[in-house]
C-alpha cells in the first residue's frame, strides 16, 4: 500500500513537473479551447477521456502515441492530462485495465525525453 501511494505521488509530481517545465503551466490539466486551430487537440482529448472512463488505459495510451504530433508541444499538454487522469484511477481500476503506476511513470518519462527533459 505504501509503495502504491508513493508511486501515485511520483507520477503526480512528474506530470506537474512536465506541465511547469515544458508547458509553463501550473496545472497538468488540459482545458479544451474550442478554437478551430485546436480542434484536433480537443477531439483527441475527448477521445482519451472517454477511453479512460471506459477503463481502456492501454487503448488510450496507444491512441495518444498514434495521433499526437510530437513536434507540436500542445500535444504534450494533452498527454500530461491523460497520464494525470489515468493516475487518478484507483489501483483496482488500473489493475482491471492491465496497467500499473510504473507504466504511467514510464510513459511520462518517454514523453519528457521527446521534449528534451531527461529525468
Amino acid at each position: 500500500m505504501l509503495t502504491d501511494d508513493w508511486m501515485l505521488r511520483q507520477v503526480n509530481g512528474l506530470a506537474r513537473l512536465l506541465a511547469k517545465l515544458v508547458l509553463n503551466q501550473e496545472s497538468a490539466d488540459y482545458l479544451p479551447t474550442g478554437a478551430e486551430e485546436d480542434a484536433a487537440l480537443d477531439a483527441l482529448h475527448l477521445r482519451l477521456v472517454e477511453r479512460l472512463a471506459g477503463g481502456d488505459v492501454g487503448g488510450g495510451e496507444d491512441l495518444l502515441f498514434q495521433e499526437s504530433d510530437w513536434s507540436d508541444p500542445r500535444y504534450l499538454a494533452v498527454a500530461v492530462d491523460f497520464y494525470s487522469r489515468a493516475n487518478a484511477l484507483t489501483d483496482q481500476q488500473l489493475d482491471q485495465a492491465g496497467f500499473d503506476r510504473q507504466e504511467l511513470q514510464e510513459g511520462l518519462q518517454e514523453l519528457a525525453g521527446r521534449y528534451g527533459v531527461i529525468l
